[in-house]
């Protein structure tokens, strides 16, 4: 019971008996009624597969069927994760390199043991992590499917943590029968592939001397492959250490970065691992069947 407010609510719990996982429903005295439930673990016994949109929407059915009511037009959706996996050449490591510095303080990069953040907040944050270490992490409660195991899976995983967010995809208040229709399940896809897109990515300056060149011009080629060789992380890295101590104003800042970073986008190739990743995140389609 809350104290404060005199309601009452009832939790427990349903359980799926053949992958052996929960999902928990809470419920008050005011006919109000919470789900918290990972769909690919609930029905698959672990979330490193993804649950179809057709397996996941029997779920909600039967959840429906179940509490005597239509979930899909009352039920409000609270928090969203929008998630692939790629299975990548190279363990997820080898990639954080390359994903540089996105603007914007709600954009923030950190890394935490093994995942590389973009965002402190959690109504909206996003994240690439090694799913393998994840997996491993549960003391046993998951285990990776054996046509997975012994590859490097790298998940790329978008998180909305609020109502609005969501519905800020979506054009409209995020109900869950949004989450099963077509328009709404295409809105949601691209918007994460977006949020990887938009992401600056670590290139490679390509230099180039011809005969006739001016001595400018052959030094602003050696600047550019020195800029390449220190990386375009490390540029940007060192643009925020200075930001922070002082020695660059705001808007020293933004022309600072542009100035530094124009050879990165002008005359630049993406490296091999980005390419590789690129082609692997933006083959994903949803998972219809």
């Amino acid at each position: 019971k809350n104290l404060i407010s005199g309601t009452t609510w009832t939790k427990g719990m349903v359980v799926n008996n053949d992958s052996k996982r929960a999902l928990w429903i809470s419920a008050n005295d005011d006919g109000y009624m919470k789900i918290r439930v990972c769909p690919p673990k609930f029905l698959k016994g672990n979330n490193v597969e993804e649950a179809s949109i057709k397996d996941t929407l029997d779920l909600f059915t039967t959840l429906s069927n179940m509490v005597g009511y239509d979930l899909g037009a009352t039920s409000k959706v609270d928090r969203l994760d929008i998630t692939h996996t790629a299975m990548t050449e190279y363990s997820p490591y080898a990639y954080y390199p390359y994903l540089c510095n996105q603007t914007g303080s709600e954009n923030k990069r950190w890394v935490l043991d093994s995942t590389l953040y973009y965002g402190t907040s959690k109504a909206k944050q996003k994240k690439f992590y090694d799913k393998v270490r994840d997996t491993q992490k549960t003391g046993g409660k998951q285990q990776i499917p054996i046509q997975y195991q012994g590859t490097n899976m790298t998940r790329f995983e978008v998180c909305l943590g609020t109502n609005k967010r969501v519905s800020d995809v979506l054009g409209e208040v995020a109900s869950l029968g949004h989450l099963f229709e077509e328009e709404y399940i295409v809105k949601l896809h691209n918007y994460w592939r977006k949020e990887y897109d938009i992401i600056p990515k670590e290139t490679e300056i390509a230099t180039q001397f011809n005969k006739g060149m001016k001595q400018k011009e052959v030094q602003e080629e050696i600047i550019r492959a020195a800029l390449s060789n220190y990386g375009r992380l490390n540029v940007e890295n060192d643009i925020i250490r200075a930001s922070r101590i002082g020695a660059l104003s705001y808007s020293a800042k933004s022309r600072a970065r542009q100035n530094l970073l124009k050879p990165f986008e002008d005359k630049a190739i993406k490296s091999d691992l980005i390419e590789e990743l690129d082609t692997k995140m933006f083959g994903f389609e949803p998972k219809w069947d």
